[in-house]
Order: structure tokens, then sequence, then C-alpha cells
């Protein structure tokens, strides 16, 4: 037995400390830990995100029914038009490719210079408001351009208009569906043996979180249509879907045919802007995106509530 003092403090120390085994257990146990920990944190982020997202195009919803209130019911226009109707832009002179002729719930163009659109006005949002928490407006090659802000940002939004929703009244209620992407979207009215490859929307889409590289990052004007593609960023590759705003002021997640790789373009899986189909008091289903360049039929303001 120790009979010193200093004796019986060397044999108390060597009596409370840890052997290396020991040390490296308890390393171990906190390793397996953090490893246990790490997917569980990261994925209450990204729901943290997905849930902002989801207000965000809430915000979206709410702040075009304020305005379609003010203006007859009617949902903003997506150009300016002469009093013939005719979309006419304003001259917007230095503007780069890809950025001109930006829709008019993004931006609008007074005394020659750009300001934020009819969605800022009425929300009373700052630029964040278009911006999804996830993507926050990069792009895959992370380069930059300038923005109507005067900021740097891959795109300008991340959430676009389906243009062909100008002028739509409030409380309609037509079937809105998606055509399988396998399918021939390049009819104008679809074949009644076509009707069984259509899902239907719950409502009448009015805003998309876009896909960043099919092709918000070429055209970032704040539209969607064409081949246009909606992102699938949140909630995994296996269900991985985006967020839509619908006229009657909800906003949904929403799981868009895909092939699971967001910046791989495949259109026989992934769902583009062409795919959408409307019925609305007539029986046939119709196409809605881009019916003027590619079937040679003018839609006016308002078409789509009389889509013929």
């Amino acid at each position: 037995m120790p009979t010193t003092r200093r004796e019986r403090a060397r044999t108390s120390r060597f009596a409370s400390a840890f052997t290396l085994i020991e040390l490296l257990v308890v390393i171990g146990i906190i390793a397996l830990l953090i490893g246990l920990l790490l997917p569980s944190l990261s994925a209450a982020r990204e729901a943290g995100r997905q849930l902002r997202c989801l207000t965000n195009m809430k915000t979206f919803a709410t702040a075009t029914i304020l305005y379609a209130q003010d203006y007859k019911e009617r949902v903003w226009p997506a150009y300016p038009r002469n009093a013939a109707g005719v979309v006419t832009w304003p001259a917007d002179p230095g503007t780069p490719a890809g950025d001109a002729n930006v829709f008019l719930w993004a931006q609008t163009i007074r005394d020659g210079q750009r300001v934020p659109g009819l969605f800022f006005e009425y929300a009373g949002a700052t630029q964040e408001a278009a911006e999804c928490p996830t993507n926050k407006r990069r792009v895959p090659d992370g380069s930059t351009r300038r923005n109507i802000w005067g900021n740097q940002t891959g795109v300008q939004f991340d959430y676009t208009m389906l243009d062909e929703m100008e002028g739509a009244k409030l409380g309609l209620q037509w079937q809105v569906a998606i055509l399988a992407p396998n399918r021939n979207n390049a009819v104008r009215v679809l074949p009644t043996t076509e009707q069984q490859f259509l899902t239907p929307l719950r409502s009448m889409p009015i805003f998309f979180e876009e896909n960043t590289r099919f092709n918000n990052q070429a055209f970032r004007d704040g539209g969607f249509g064409n081949v246009d593609q909606a992102s699938h960023r949140h909630g995994g590759k296996a269900n991985g879907g985006s967020h839509v705003s619908m006229i009657d002021g909800g906003a949904e997640f929403v799981r868009f045919p895909n092939d699971g790789k967001e910046n791989v373009e495949d259109q026989n899986r992934d769902f583009v802007g062409n795919d959408l189909y409307v019925r609305g008091n007539r029986p046939n289903w119709l196409a809605i995106s881009d019916v003027t360049p590619r079937f040679g039929t003018p839609q006016p303001y308002g078409w789509i509530n009389d889509p013929r």
C-alpha cells in the first residue's frame, strides 16, 4: 500500500485516467453517434428549406389573387400588349441574351429602367421570395450574371410562370393534366386513345419551381413552358419533386415524372411544359404551352378561360 502522500496522489491519478483502449472505444462511439446523427440533421435542414420553398410558392398564389381582385378577377398579364392586344416589349437596350423580355410578374421597365414587377409589388416581397432556399438561384457550373436588382446570381428566379395562365379568371376550374413523357405531345388536340396516359393536377397551375439547367439558366425571363422542366430537387432521387402555385390560392409539392437526374435531360422520362393539357367546357383535351409557335393558333390574353 502507498504510505506517503506523494505515492497516494500518483496512484489516484493512474486509477482515474483512461487507458489507450478505453480512449479509442470512446472516440469510436462518438464517431458512430455523429455518423448516425448527421443524416438526420441534414434531412431536418432540408425539410426546413422545403417548407420555406412551399411558403414562397404560397406567397406567389396569394399575390396573384390580390392582383386579380384589383383587376376584374383576372390573373396578371405575362407580357405587355398594345391596344390591339399584340405583345409589344418596351425597349431595353444593352440587355444580355436570355435576359430580355422578362415577364411582367417579375419586372417592368419604367423610364428606361428595370424595376421589380407585379408580384413584388403585390406581395411586398424582396428578391429572396423568388428564391428556392435549397437552390438559392444557383446554376450547375457556378457562374453568375447581374440580375434586375443589381446582384450576381446564376438565375434571376427559381420560380417561373406558365404564361398561358395570363388573364385566367379567379374560380376557373378546368381540368389540367400531364401527359406521360413517353407519349406524343406534338399534337394540339389529344386523341381519345391517349387520354389514359394523363395524370391530373389538383388545380390549375400558375407558377412552377423550374429546373435550373432545363432551361432556366439559358432563358431567365421568368416564364415556364415549351421544353422547360419542373425541378425535382426536393425529396431525394427516388421521390423527388418540386412546388407549384395554383389558381385556387394553394401551393403544393408535386412529384413530376423524371429520370431521377436533375442535370440530365431525358424527354422520354422527364416532364416538360409541352406535356400540359387542359380540358375546358369542351370534351377535347388541348395542349396548353406555346400553342402559337407550335401549331400556329394564336393564344390571346385570357385564352385559358375558353380554350379551343
